[in-house]
C-alpha cells in the first residue's frame, strides 16, 4: 500500500474544509422594502397616516394594538401596517391602547397629510419597555412606512 505524501493530504484536507464555504449556492440578496406611495387628502378633509414601521418588532403581540380616535376605534395595528385615517379639520385626539397607553393630538388642516408613528422600544435605564405614539415629519413618515401595508378593515 502506497502512502500519500503529506502535501497531498494537506490539499485534500484544505478542499474538505473549504468546500462548505465555497460549495454553497449563492443566496439571493434580500429585496428592498416596497416604497410607500403617499395619497392625497379628499377635498375639505385631512389625512392622517397611523403606522407601525416594519422594523419595529419589539414588545407588541403579533396581533398588534388597538388604535382609538375621539369618535371610536380605528382598528388593530400590527407590525408593518398602517391606517389611512380621513378626518374633518381640527384637533384630532388619538390613543394607542395597550398595557402602556399613549395619546397624541394632531391639529389638522384641510388638504394636509400627517404621519403618526406607533411602536415600542427599550428604555435607556434598563429593560423597561417604552411606548411611542408620535407625530412625525412628512419625510420621516414616508421613509419609515417603506414596506408597510394598509389595513382596510
Amino acid at each position: 500500500m502506497k502512502r500519500l505524501p503529506i502535501v497531498m493530504l494537506w490539499v485534500f484536507a484544505s478542499i474538505a474544509v473549504a468546500s462548505p464555504v465555497f460549495g454553497k449556492p449563492m443566496e439571493t440578496p434580500p429585496t428592498p422594502p416596497t416604497p410607500f406611495v403617499e395619497g392625497s387628502a379628499p377635498e375639505g378633509k385631512a389625512l392622517i397616516y397611523i403606522y407601525r414601521a416594519a422594523n419595529n418588532t419589539f414588545g407588541m403581540t403579533p396581533t398588534g394594538v388597538l388604535i382609538l380616535a375621539q369618535n371610536g376605534p380605528i382598528g388593530v395595528l400590527g407590525t408593518g401596517n398602517y391606517f389611512a385615517y380621513v378626518v374633518e379639520p381640527g384637533n384630532i385626539k388619538l390613543w394607542l391602547a395597550s398595557i402602556y397607553s399613549k395619546e397624541v393630538t394632531v391639529e389638522t388642516v384641510a388638504g394636509q397629510i400627517y404621519y403618526v408613528s406607533a411602536g415600542f422600544g427599550m428604555s435607556l435605564f434598563g429593560p423597561i419597555p417604552t411606548v411611542f405614539f408620535d407625530l412625525k415629519k412628512r419625510e420621516d413618515g414616508i421613509n419609515e412606512m417603506a414596506g408597510c401595508k394598509q389595513v382596510t378593515e
